[in-house]
């Protein structure tokens, strides 16, 4: 299951989707910003800040079981993304030194959805 939460300023990025080959058909089509990527830490677990330009555009948790990747939230809304504090694991996972000088990252968790 993919959850895209763009917020008000980007809303036609809101997306839930479910089942593993439309996740996958929809994750590739972001694909283009595989070079922004950098590691963070997403509520003490790793995950993926996109940082095209310098500032945050996205930033993704990743839920695992059984060593598979079975729930991707995605935070786009660009008042919180400003909020965010940032551990970078791809600099050694020293609090200060990513891109947005900040220490550690929360996001709240994203609201159930049932089956």
């Amino acid at each position: 299951m993919l959850r895209a939460d763009g917020g008000t300023a980007r809303g036609g990025m809101s997306k839930l989707v479910r089942g593993a080959r439309a996740v996958v058909e929809r994750a590739l089509l972001f694909s283009g910003f595989a070079p922004f990527a950098r590691l963070v830490l997403v509520n003490g677990a790793p995950g993926l800040v996109t940082a095209p330009g310098g500032g945050p555009l996205s930033v993704m948790g990743f839920t695992l079981a059984h060593g598979k990747v079975v729930e991707i939230n995605i935070l786009a809304e660009p008042a919180r993304l400003r909020r965010l504090d940032l551990t970078f694991l791809d600099d050694g996972g020293r609090a200060g030194e990513g891109p947005f000088g900040t220490p550690a990252l929360t996001v709240p968790p994203a609201p159930s959805v049932p089956p």
